[in-house]
């Protein structure tokens, strides 16, 4: 599988939460009812119990993404 996707649309305007996996990891994140992508979102390992990124975004626009390393080391990337 390449991957799996569960997004609700309004009107071709994504809506609320969403999902998208494929066999190793997951992305969920939220959108604000104009489209815009909202808060963080985070990607989770199948193998892990915490979230292995995340992704900051502002106004619908990344900010920063936050990538968590095995050792728990938090390194980020300014957009």
């Amino acid at each position: 599988m390449l991957f799996q996707s569960q997004i609700s649309y309004d009107k071709g305007v994504p809506q609320k939460s969403f999902r998208i996996e494929n066999d190793s990891s997951s992305l969920v994140g939220r959108f604000l009812r104009n489209g815009f992508a909202h808060d963080v979102w985070v990607v989770y390992s199948d193998t892990e119990s915490e979230p292995a990124e995340n992704w900051f975004f502002a106004n619908g626009l990344l900010e920063k993404i936050e990538k968590i390393t095995e050792s728990g080391r938090k390194l980020s990337t300014v957009i």
